[in-house]
């Protein structure tokens, strides 16, 4: 260390961070996207699973294929459906050609009209089966003596839902996150230049870092991001044994037991 200009910064990084206009804009891209995305994911998510709660045949291999873009990498997702909405060559563009009985040219991960819908069918299609998964277990779970009974009195469907399967899912609902994917929207967007569409990602930490020769925000940011996942874990472990020590008879207790895991009963092989 040099003796000259030495000096113990403290929090002046994450103050020179949310000091930053383009932080808050991005967070805002950021909500818009959840607020969006996460809804969508949890329908879709309950209604596949709606459809295989009951034993089918072939339920083990659609379930399978179902899940895979969830085990896709985000970087291998985000590249993929670049090319997709290629303007060039992409499929999405050939399609609506078709459908519009004319050429459209519409430039999804460059004009920044167009990158909302362009990230949200990317986290949708990625994400969904994420849910998927975890609702099956819920609604595998749910007490069928009480779905009997209410199908005895004449309840409608609506009904049950509202005042039995919901109630019985919602520890489940509860703990669901967005689990947007930077990178598949800094994949994505790369080009746009609606740049903070990339929700603050690891992108605009490399742009904070290298691009605009501005590291110590970037690495603030990069610290605080990092850490999330590790919250987010320890989180749902805490869960995990507070649902295990409060007895069975919680909605959500049977979740925590692989030997009853609905989930772990489809991946097993025949």
């Amino acid at each position: 260390m040099t003796e000259n200009n030495t000096s113990f910064v403290g929090l002046l990084n994450y103050a020179e961070l949310f000091r930053d206009a383009r932080l808050w804009v991005s967070l805002g891209h950021t909500a818009i996207i959840t607020a969006i995305a996460l809804p969508l994911e949890l329908l879709i998510g309950f209604l596949m699973a709606q459809l295989f709660i009951d034993r089918m045949p072939g339920r083990q291999l659609f379930v399978a294929l179902l899940v895979l873009p969830t085990v896709i990498s985000p970087i291998v997702a985000g590249a993929t459906w670049r090319l997709m909405f290629d303007v060039r060559f992409g499929p999405i563009g050939e399609i609506l050609s078709f459908f519009a009985g004319e050429p459209v040219r519409i430039l999804w991960t460059v004009n920044p009209a167009y990158v909302y819908p362009a990230i949200i069918i990317c986290e949708v299609w990625q994400w969904s089966p994420f849910m998927f998964l975890l609702l099956l277990a819920a609604l595998s779970n749910v007490d069928q003596s009480q779905l009997e009974a209410a199908e005895i009195d004449g309840a409608s469907y609506l009904r049950v839902l509202r005042a039995i399967i919901l109630p019985a899912i919602a520890p489940v609902i509860a703990v669901d996150t967005a689990a947007i994917s930077f990178l598949v929207i800094a994949v994505l967007t790369r080009s746009s230049s609606l740049w903070s569409s990339s929700a603050w990602s690891l992108r605009d930490e490399g742009r904070q870092a290298s691009g605009e020769k501005s590291p110590h925000p970037g690495a603030s940011l990069s610290r605080r991001r990092r850490r999330d996942p590790a919250v987010s874990v320890s989180g749902l472990l805490a869960l995990h044994d507070f649902v295990q020590d409060a007895g069975r008879d919680l909605p959500c207790a049977a979740l925590v037991d692989s030997r009853s895991d609905p989930v772990l009963e489809l991946l097993r092989p025949v």
